[in-house]
């Protein structure tokens, strides 16, 4: 599966972590295709005297499961949860010709957490993440992940990230603008300058706060007293 025919990568976006659901859960399904496609062969002498039926079933028998063998390995290995470094993408392969797409920014996960029920899943360590949006019923599930604990955190530490930068950005444009243009202007400085410059600078600056602070505190003090 080549993800760019499926999602639209952006220039700075850049893969995390991309997660298929385990094969273990449908390994029944495996098995069913491998008796479908081995059955004819043990069947093909008797089928076979039965002249051109025996052969038109065991065809059919054959073809059939290698149709459901392919749409089997077809589904998993389409089905997939990506995380980039600017949002998470769920495709969900529901059949051969059938593909739910589901694109979820950081900062829209009202809470992410992980389950773990039954034998299957203690086991073989799988589990479901679970993944709240605004709105009861956008919710989004991916199903038997292998290690969710791993998944869950990972989504977590995004979304704090999120958090953090939304923040910062939030403050940056409260800031006055006289104030901008004194840091803007003070970058473009310590760009120009080296670091001992920068240093000797900050050296100046200190010295006139104390000066400016001695006058106050001796300003109004009056010796007569």
């Amino acid at each position: 599966m080549k993800l760019e025919k499926i999602i639209e990568f952006k220039p700075d976006e850049k893969i995390v972590l991309l997660e298929r659901a385990s094969i273990i859960p449908r390994m029944h399904k495996i098995i069913i295709a491998f008796l479908l496609l081995c059955a004819p062969f043990f069947f093909m002498f008797p089928l076979f005297r039965l002249g051109n039926i025996g052969l038109i079933i065991f065809s059919a028998v054959l073809i059939f499961g290698a149709f459901y063998a392919h749409k089997i390995i077809s589904v998993w290995s389409r089905t997939a949860f990506v995380v980039t470094n600017i949002r998470a993408v769920d495709i969900d392969q529901r059949g051969i010709f059938s593909r739910v797409v589901t694109e979820l920014f950081f900062s829209d996960m009202n809470e992410v957490s992980y389950s773990i029920k039954g034998v299957l899943q203690t086991l073989f360590r799988l589990g479901t993440i679970h993944i709240e949006l605004p709105g009861s019923s956008s919710n989004i599930e991916f199903c038997h992940v292998r290690n969710p604990k791993k998944l869950a955190e990972l989504l977590n530490s995004m979304r704090e990230r999120e958090r953090r930068r939304s923040l910062r950005i939030s403050k940056l444009e409260k800031t006055p603008i006289d104030l901008k243009r004194k840091i803007s202007r003070v970058r473009e400085l310590a760009e120009n300058l080296s670091l001992n410059e920068v240093e000797e600078m900050a050296r100046d600056v200190r010295e006139k706060d104390r000066d400016r602070d001695l006058k106050e505190l001796f300003g109004g003090y009056d010796d007569n007293k």
